[in-house]
């Protein structure tokens, strides 16, 4: 038995001697919670422009905010044009997303709020107030918008460039079912997953109405994708690749 101990001893200190010789510096450990808590708060609401939640967004830049393609759409087209849309989705079978031309939404007014600028959190009322950015960039085939908007103060995220890994720890944020700036973790299940002719991440994180537009994010908060539709057992995203090539 104090053999056991002795040997013991002696490799913690052989531990304790390694780490102090290893060169570099020693790896800064961030909370989680202060991790989650900024995506938390580099979110914004998207609404139309009577106010109604519709998605999320993510601020990545002072005066950029990526969301959905699709949720664009619903933040500037009248209703009279949106049943237009529907009509040729019904017809076409295909998502709504791909059937817009881009001249009909660059430039248009987009209303949004930060998080800072909530009043009531109420799923049922959900009150902020209202600031306005246009529609700068879109890519409908991939799902993702880019909104320009005065200088910001708001916090803002940064863009992973690498490649995710199978069964790597993931958490999105948006306002599921109006359940505004709510965080949800998961893995990712699928790297690439083919639908409607486009590639996509796919996580087992839940997706629900208002969770669209939001970010995905990595352990350590970098932007990896764009909500663009789910289930609420599975989601699929669109990721940062597009992002960056979408900013070029």
């Amino acid at each position: 038995m104090i053999a056991m101990l002795r040997s013991l001893v002696h490799f913690v200190l052989f531990l304790t001697l390694f780490a102090a010789c290893t060169p570099g510096k020693p790896v800064e450990f961030v909370p989680r919670k202060l991790i989650v808590d900024h995506a938390i708060n580099s979110t914004v609401s998207i609404h139309d422009l009577k106010g109604h939640l519709l998605c999320a967004g993510t601020r990545i830049s002072p005066t950029l905010i990526v969301t959905a393609f699709h949720c664009v759409i619903a933040g500037v087209l009248t209703d009279k044009e949106l049943d237009y849309l529907d009509q040729l989705e019904m017809e076409k079978q295909k998502p709504s997303f791909q059937l817009v031309d881009s001249d009909t939404l660059l430039n248009r007014i987009i209303a949004y709020g930060e998080y800072k600028d909530m009043i009531s959190n109420d799923p049922d009322d959900l009150l902020i107030s209202m600031r306005f950015g246009v529609v700068y960039k879109i890519d409908g085939q991939h799902d993702v918008a880019v909104i320009q908007t005065e200088r910001s103060s708001q916090p803002y995220v940064k863009i992973r460039t690498a490649q995710l890994e199978l069964a790597e720890p993931v958490f999105a944020v948006g306002h599921p079912k109006g359940f505004a700036y709510s965080a949800t973790f998961g893995y990712v299940s699928v790297v690439e997953r083919r639908l409607y002719g486009s590639w996509w991440i796919h996580a087992n994180i839940g997706i629900l109405g208002g969770n669209s537009g939001g970010g995905l994010y990595d352990e350590l908060g970098n932007l990896v994708g764009v909500c663009s539709m789910g289930m609420p057992s599975h989601g699929f995203f669109s990721g940062s690749e597009h992002i960056i090539q979408l900013l070029q």
